[in-house]
């Protein structure tokens, strides 16, 4: 059975990127949740859709991911001093890790190289927003 959360039971945090992602606690766990009411638009949800969805078929590892419904009575904050609307969100489960820094001590510890191809592929598709605006 697919990964699928279903409602919010609690409000975390915001964080000042693009779409405003905020984290909460939903009944499947804490989530990543990008929804409408974002200082972009729709359209960056169904990009992100479109672009995890081809990542997965393009065989790379991906987070879990669902859309879900944030109910009228929902108060999420997001960045840039907006708040989510009720409606189709796009959500990736949190997992535990780290961001790359950019340095090349971390890529070289990488043990399957093969997905840089891949992931250049990828955000050539998608013309990926952050290198193409």
């Amino acid at each position: 059975m697919a990964w699928q959360p279903n409602y919010i039971k609690r409000y975390h945090e915001c964080f000042e990127t693009s779409t405003g992602v905020a984290r909460v606690l939903t009944d499947a766990g804490e989530v990543f949740i990008k929804p409408l009411g974002n200082a972009v638009g729709p359209h960056a949800l169904v990009r992100e859709w479109i672009g995890t969805s081809i990542a997965r078929f393009l065989g790379l590892m991906t987070f879990d991911f669902a859309i879900m419904e944030v109910a009228i009575d929902d108060v999420i904050p997001l960045g840039h001093n907006r708040t989510a609307l009720p409606g189709p969100a796009f959500v990736t489960r949190k997992m535990n890790g780290y961001t790359w820094g950019g340095g090349i001590e971390q890529l070289e510890n990488v043990n399957n190289k093969a997905v840089f191809a891949k992931l250049v592929i990828l955000d050539t598709l998608i013309l990926n927003k952050d290198r193409y605006p």
